[in-house]
């Protein structure tokens, strides 16, 4: 399962304070977490086992508004 920024075993810190975290050094959380949902569905099609023309993204709460992102931004 894929974790976000601040959830699961990636949350060292508040999410407010990984934010300000962030902006210090010109980067932002929401940023960092579309990114990484990216760089997630690269790794799912290098696998053998993942047929690429039948991926898709869905959500709750958050993850709704991550799956759009996610569509948005990349035509996968």
């Amino acid at each position: 399962m894929h974790r976000h920024w601040c959830f699961g075993e990636r949350s060292h810190t508040t999410e407010l304070d990984t934010f300000k975290a962030m902006l210090w050094q010109g980067r932002v959380l929401w940023g960092m977490m579309v990114y990484d949902s990216i760089r997630a569905l690269d790794w799912l099609l290098t696998r053998g086992d993942v047929d690429g023309s039948r991926i898709a993204t869905l959500g709750m709460s958050m993850g709704s508004s991550m799956a759009q992102w996610l569509g948005a931004l990349d035509e996968r």
